[in-house]
């Protein structure tokens, strides 16, 4: 058990340093001036894989009363609806992505 802090601090770290690249990245991107539009479309297929991941989730919380199903099921219903309504909010924008 005396090793688990270090993990968690490398863990930590790691996450850190990935996000230190991608914000890194998205300067340089913005610098160069090759920003792309957000394609609202698959915001809204992603938020309906994810709002339905999540009623799945708690279907399995009620049926087997394991916690982590619980607060799995609300954080990807959360998602889901987030991004279901910013595709909707945003179905004028959708592209064609065929």
């Amino acid at each position: 058990m005396s090793g688990l802090p270090l993990i968690f601090l490398l863990v930590a770290i790691g996450l850190f340093l990935l996000g230190m690249l991608l914000a890194w990245a998205a300067w340089r991107k913005k610098k160069e001036g090759k920003q792309q539009a957000p394609d609202y479309r698959s915001l809204f297929i992603l938020g309906a894989t994810f709002l339905s991941l999540g009623i799945i989730y708690e279907v399995v919380f009620f049926v087997s009363d394991v916690k982590v199903f619980l607060v799995l099921g609300l954080a990807f219903m959360a998602m889901g609806l987030s991004y279901l309504t910013i595709g909707l909010a945003n179905r004028s924008k959708w592209t064609d992505s065929r």
